[in-house]
Order: structure tokens, then sequence, then C-alpha cells
């Protein structure tokens, strides 16, 4: 059962990671600087930093 919850969880892990470099590429690519714009590149920066804390905290509580 824990086998398969990691699983899912490194799977979702790994899409929001992309979904959140993808937006940072797009939003960098854009020729307009709205307050959006700016937001959605923070909230993708914040998401992808927020998705590697959870990882590592899962992995620090794993080991234990």
């Amino acid at each position: 059962m824990k086998k398969e919850i990691k699983i899912i969880f490194d799977i979702l892990s790994i899409l929001i990671v992309l979904f959140s470099l993808f937006m940072i590429v797009v939003l960098l690519l854009a020729e307009t600087d709205s307050g959006l714009e700016k937001a959605l590149y923070m909230l993708s920066i914040s998401v992808l930093l927020s998705v590697f804390l959870a990882g590592a905290l899962f992995n620090l509580l794993r080991r234990k």
C-alpha cells in the first residue's frame, strides 16, 4: 500500500513540476507584462518550490 502511494505521489509531483516549468517558460516568452502574468509567474515558482519541499519532507519522514 505504501509503495502505491509513493508511486502516485511521485507521478503527481513530476506532473506538477512539469506544469510549473511550462507556465514559467510561457510567461517568460509572453511579450506583455500585466499584473496577472506576474502573479501566475510567482504562483508557478511557488508551486514548483513547494513540490520540492514536499518531496524532501516526504523522503525525510519515510526514512524514519
